[in-house]
């Protein structure tokens, strides 16, 4: 039962993420009436928001669409940076809501981002506890104790990035039609609706990680018995 529980888990990650490419792929042909790239798009939300210290710039495939609170910048991937779709505003305005918050000092994303270097290290915890228990210096239940725990990190974290991830989803929502970036319900809807399946990744890592740590504190009772 527990397997199915990880093969349900993983198999809704999976229909996730191909959810949110095939809405960004569907809307990438949707322009927005505004005729306004991503890169300008995010240019004028942080202007008319006052925010002048967060830099745009092209980001390279393997990082992705993002905001960095320490370097201030937002990074955008080349379709979104330069693209004028309701998929491409959509997205840059997300990576927006994330600088606004950070001006405004949000606690969700303050707590996240101080809890990054911990779930960094966490993630590389894994391997040392299945060394050690090959090497018996620790016992299986000790080995898998420390990996739940690691898990738990982690877990906690995505966690936290759902808040952060909503908010900024629900402020991009808003600011578009605001400064007329688009103009019409169409264009809502269309920008929803990448968002929207883009907030399902995310809630899909959260399921993923706490599968995990279920795993983990499963091996870890079997072992004590």
């Amino acid at each position: 039962m527990f397997l199915l529980l990880i093969l349900f888990t993983f198999a809704i990650s999976g229909l996730a993420t191909l959810h949110v490419k095939g809405q960004i792929s569907k809307y990438s042909k949707v322009p927005a009436s505004s005729g306004l790239t991503g890169a300008q798009t995010a240019e004028h939300i942080l202007r008319s928001r006052g925010i002048y210290d967060v830099q745009v710039i092209p980001a390279n495939g393997l990082m992705g669409d993002h905001y960095d609170p320490l370097k201030k910048l937002i990074a955008l991937t080349p379709d979104i940076y330069s693209g004028t779709s309701t998929a491409a505003v959509g997205i840059a305005a997300h990576e927006c809501g994330h600088a606004i918050k950070h001006q405004q000092s949000y606690a969700w994303l303050e707590l996240r981002s101080s809890a990054v270097g911990l779930t960094h290290f966490s993630s590389s915890l894994f391997m040392f506890p299945i060394l050690f228990m090959f090497m018996h210096l620790i016992t299986p239940y000790t080995g898998y104790m420390i990996m739940a725990a690691a898990a738990t990190i982690i877990m906690v974290f995505n966690l936290i990035t759902l808040p952060v991830e909503f908010d900024a989803s629900a402020r991009a929502k808003a600011i578009l039609p605001e400064l007329g970036i688009i103009r019409s319900p169409a264009e809502s809807v269309a920008v929803s609706r990448v968002l929207n399946a883009a907030a399902l990744t995310y809630v899909a890592a959260f399921l993923a990680s706490l599968a995990n740590v279920l795993y983990y504190l499963t091996l870890a009772g079997d072992r004590r018995r």
